[in-house]
């Protein structure tokens, strides 16, 4: 039987901003379905054009096959209790195609076979497809979750987090044009009332408050077993998710907020803090005002300049961050 369909909700946010954390609360309430990072955008290989006209498919009913058994195949770790088969027959046999429907239908069969009514998906780089998902699911409610960049920053610089370059200055880099394009979305594209902000510290130090505040968005009664996410939430997570997520699925611990400190060099939060000055005051971080040598400048202009070409010379690929180093001054 069905289930009756109640608008989804999207969970955006930087990689390493605690958007994993807030998924297995959220999905320990008993009406509510987050799988692992679907990543459905990644289908269509940065093919921008084709994402942007989801409604109108250019291709053959035997392309649109193959396009939703390449997607649901791919992805059967992430829908463990699911009849793919099934679930191709039925996305393929309905009467209208188009791109929201392998993905809507994927995440509803997900929920059903949970015995929960509604789903919501936490793909990080889903941040750079919020014109597409609202326009996909008008309705649909976006919940933004920041983290400070010095600790988002120090996360992804640990070796078990590739692609991403040990390389301070280019991590901030891409988390300022993540954040910046999250909030350019979230402004153009979605109603005031359907969205709302909160910060990764605000949630660990005071989770009942937030996530009651985060139901009352969702329009769902909180339940007590949300704050113990902790006792099951393994068994909806991937194994490899497990290994890159222990604190995610360990009690909240506020001594991970400033773990910062005792990682990062001077010269790193110098230089973090002066390419991310502006978001950071307008998220309400404090800083340190570290002084950044004249070397360093250096470092950041050229890491920069670097940045930017890459992104300009990529700028049709939507979703695209830098992996590679640049310079050598801030590795380990």
């Amino acid at each position: 039987m069905p289930i009756q369909r109640i608008n989804p909700f999207f969970i955006i946010g930087t990689n390493r901003s605690g958007t994993t954390l807030l998924r297995l609360i959220l999905n320990a309430h008993s009406q509510i379905a987050i799988p692992d990072e679907v990543e459905y955008f990644k289908c269509f290989d940065n093919n921008s054009r084709c994402i942007k006209h989801w409604r109108h498919l250019k291709i053959s009913s035997v392309q649109y096959k193959e396009f939703v058994a390449k997607f649901l195949e791919s992805r059967t770790e992430i829908f463990p209790d699911v009849n793919i088969a099934k679930l191709k027959d039925d996305i393929t046999e309905a009467e209208q195609f188009d791109f929201k429907k392998p993905y809507e239908m994927a995440l509803e069969a997900l929920a059903q076979s949970q015995g929960k009514q509604r789903w919501g998906e936490k793909t990080p780089s889903n941040l750079f497809f919020i014109d597409i998902l609202s326009d996909m699911f008008p309705h649909a409610k976006f919940i933004h979750i920041v983290r400070d960049p010095r600790a988002v920053v120090n996360s992804l610089n640990e070796p078990m987090f590739w692609p991403f370059p040990n390389d301070s200055v280019i991590n901030a880099l891409n988390w300022r044009r993540q954040i910046n394009i999250t909030s350019l979305s979230l402004d153009k594209f979605v109603a005031p009332e359907n969205k709302i902000f909160i910060k990764y510290e605000t949630l660990v130090n005071s989770p009942l408050k937030t996530i009651e505040c985060i139901c009352d968005f969702l329009n769902e009664k909180i339940e007590e077993k949300m704050l113990l996410w902790h006792k099951n939430c393994s068994s909806y997570m991937k194994q490899t998710a497990q290994i890159f997520n222990r604190n995610a699925i360990s009690p909240l611990n506020r001594n991970l907020i400033e773990k910062w400190k005792n990682k990062l060099s001077h010269h790193e939060v110098a230089a973090i803090e002066s390419i991310c000055r502006k978001e950071m005051l307008n998220f309400g971080y404090e800083m340190e005002n570290l002084t950044l040598n004249p070397s360093g400048k250096l470092e950041v202009i050229l890491s920069s300049a670097a940045y930017n070409w890459h992104c300009w010379r990529n700028r049709n690929r939507r979703g695209l961050l830098m992996h590679q180093k640049a310079f050598s001054r801030f590795r380990k």
